[in-house]
């Protein structure tokens, strides 16, 4: 399998990754504790965030000759 079909099969991972934040935003958040809630939620979402940029990256690699 080349490295760029590898690139592409991310993208379900990353649409799986939207609906777990969801049900994460919908589902989990405690409200005894909000402030420890909301902030591992933005740590989540930058992470998923940064996954994106990842896959935004590397969905055509260009190499150099």
């Amino acid at each position: 399998m080349s490295p760029k079909r590898v690139n592409q099969c991310l993208v379900p991972v990353a649409l799986l990754i939207v609906v777990y934040l969801g049900y994460r935003a919908l589902y989990t958040f405690s409200l005894d504790s909000m402030w420890f809630a909301v902030l591992f939620y933005l740590a989540e979402l930058h992470g998923a965030f940064v996954f994106f940029l990842f896959c935004f990256e590397t969905w055509y690699p260009q190499h150099p000759e």
